[in-house]
């Protein structure tokens, strides 16, 4: 078992030098980190920690995130919502 606290590194988008600094974790190994993860740019991800097992936590901007189902099917509603109200001129 792992005791510890996660220890932020991003919070809403910015980089914590201070924690990556105690942490002894350059920008460029951080950066690794998040690449390993899929992730391609530090400025997509909201907020990151470092999980007490040294493993990489992230949560991604909004704009960032990949689209669900449920989203789609939402949107699809309101596409077909749209075209059922918009009169068809023949």
């Amino acid at each position: 078992m792992f005791h510890g606290k996660a220890i932020p590194v991003i919070e809403n988008g910015q980089i914590n030098t201070k924690n990556l600094k105690k942490m002894r974790l350059t920008i460029d190994k951080l950066e690794m980190h998040i690449r390993q993860q899929g992730v391609s740019n530090i400025s997509e991800i909201k907020n990151a920690t470092i999980e007490p097992n040294g493993q990489l936590g992230y949560e991604l901007m909004p704009d960032s995130r990949p689209l669900t189902v449920g989203e789609f099917k939402k949107l699809m509603g309101l596409m077909v919502q749209q075209q059922n109200q918009s009169p068809n001129i023949d």
